[in-house]
């Protein structure tokens, strides 16, 4: 994973509890700040080590981080510094799951080695949207649920988020949309 995602679980730690506690922790397990250079693909035992100091700190099992890392995820893009660009991505639930990997595209050119997800819409009824989620990595299906509930969220949609299963090498999640006062 690159850079920017361990600067993020950073913050959303931070955000949470003192920052001193995560800072011995972070001394404690070795982890520095070369370890946070944004444009940085890191291999992914650096990921879970820092994902694993989160947990710790947190109390939280990682599956709950991870759905929780995914809709802070979601915010600090749409509100920080990459605003402009997450903007590009669309205007609803629908846009943004098409364009994502336009802009995983992007960040693939710009960062040597990453290995960005791929999505794509199968179904699109009036009921929903099924998305198919493939990557290299795996362990991340509770991540990508967070980073679906954040874009309801982002885009203001009344929807409920679960996984579908797996089919040919991808994750399928299903968004249903509820509506409001349901």
């Amino acid at each position: 994973m690159y850079g920017l995602i361990h600067r993020h679980i950073r913050s959303m730690v931070i955000a949470r509890i003192e920052p001193e506690l995560w800072h011995l922790a972070e001394k404690e397990e070795g982890i520095s700040a070369t370890d946070f250079v944004g444009t940085i693909v890191y291999d992914d035992e650096k990921t879970h080590k820092i994902m694993a100091i989160a947990c710790s700190l947190l109390d939280m099992e990682t599956d709950e981080f991870l759905d929780e890392f995914g809709k802070y995820w979601i915010s600090a893009m749409s509100t920080g510094p990459y605003r402009t660009f997450f903007s590009f991505c669309g205007n609803d639930i629908a846009q943004s799951m098409t364009n994502l990997n336009t802009l995983h595209d992007t960040v693939t050119v710009a960062m040597d080695g990453a290995q960005p997800p791929r999505f794509a819409i199968t179904d699109r009824d009036e009921k929903g949207l099924t998305i198919s989620y493939h990557s290299e990595r795996t362990g991340l299906t509770p991540f990508v649920i967070g980073l679906l509930r954040g874009l309801v969220a982002h885009h203001r949609q009344n929807a409920e988020v679960r996984m579908l299963g797996e089919e040919s090498g991808a994750v399928l999640f299903r968004i249903d949309w509820v509506e409001a006062g349901s």
